[in-house]
């Protein structure tokens, strides 16, 4: 416990167990200029090509919903296969970086990229798949603004972008890359969980 009387201490014996009641309160500050940032942000940007399967919880104000993802990423190139209960079984997502096509219940349909509220409204899925591939690694969308963003020891913690909130919970090691395994992710009502089992950097098939 951090505690001491200072009224009969000399003035510097104060100082110092100020210093040190100050370092035992409390958690970790987050950082306001992280000094590995820059080095962790270089080498996700080199990582283009990647897999990564987990769990997703999706939570609206009219549904809630967990399925098992699997996400393929070739550069621009994204593929999504969902497979869950309800309105989530058996979903397959591919984007070209410009177009989406979904297919969910034998049926196809196609979107603009940026276009989440048509897809929502038909599917139920709520995905920002143009930012994702950047934030799922930890990184920030390049071509957007970013209103918020807090560092922990050189690694993203949380991000405010394209109106979404998004907590970095943990990560973990894979190959060279340290990459998150627990994400939080919300937008007005919409509150999507991610449980990252395993990161594939190498030899994808």
């Amino acid at each position: 416990m951090c505690f001491s009387k200072f009224s009969s201490l000399p003035t510097v014996t104060i100082l110092a167990l100020t210093i040190l009641v100050a370092g035992c309160a409390g958690p970790a500050r987050l950082d306001q200029t992280p000094q590995n940032w820059q080095q962790q942000s270089s080498a996700l940007s080199t990582l283009e090509h990647w897999k990564m399967q987990g769990k997703m919880a999706f939570r609206s104000l009219d549904r809630a919903e967990s399925t098992s993802i699997s996400w393929l990423q070739d550069k621009q190139h994204t593929l999504v296969r969902l497979s869950g209960p309800l309105g989530f079984s058996a979903t397959t997502i591919s984007s070209d970086g410009e177009v989406i096509e979904v297919i969910q219940a034998e049926e196809t349909r196609h979107y603009n990229v940026s276009d989440t509220t048509s897809m929502y409204t038909d599917t139920g899925i709520e995905l920002p798949l143009q930012a994702l591939p950047y934030w799922l690694k930890g990184l920030p969308h390049p071509d957007a603004a970013i209103d918020k963003q807090e560092f922990l020891q050189g690694k993203l913690k949380q991000l405010v972008q394209l109106g979404w909130t998004i907590s970095y919970e943990q990560y973990k090691p894979f190959s060279r890359f340290l990459l998150p395994t627990k994400i939080n992710m919300a937008h007005a009502d919409t509150q999507v969980r991610l449980i990252m089992r395993n990161w594939m950097t190498e030899n994808i098939k």
